[in-house]
């Protein structure tokens, strides 16, 4: 005969602190900041909500471009005095432009 010691079975307790059930629908006014803190840990419940901010930033270039166009015209002497010669009316005078 063999005499065997029996050992207490282990039992798995989670000791209950509080209810995470009462008053659930205002637990944000109705519960004390401990119980708060346990249901959040335990149950996943009462947890404070959590936000996030995100910062962005624009950049914006803008690049101008300007171009100058230059002509230069030469006229042949003798078309040029002619044009001074040709008579035309200005401010209600009669003059060429030469004489102006």
């Amino acid at each position: 005969v063999v005499a065997v010691a029996a050992q207490p079975a282990e039992a798995l307790v989670t000791l209950r602190l509080y209810d995470c059930n009462v008053e659930y629908d205002m637990w944000e006014t109705n519960w004390t900041p401990e119980w708060k803190d346990w249901c959040c840990k335990n149950r996943q419940r009462g947890c404070p909500s959590t936000t996030t901010t995100t910062e962005t930033s624009t950049t914006v270039t803008t690049t101008t471009r300007t171009t100058t166009k230059v002509i230069t015209t030469t006229e042949d002497p003798k078309v040029a005095v002619e044009h001074c010669s040709k008579q035309c009316v200005f401010d209600a005078a009669n003059a060429t432009c030469a004489a102006r």
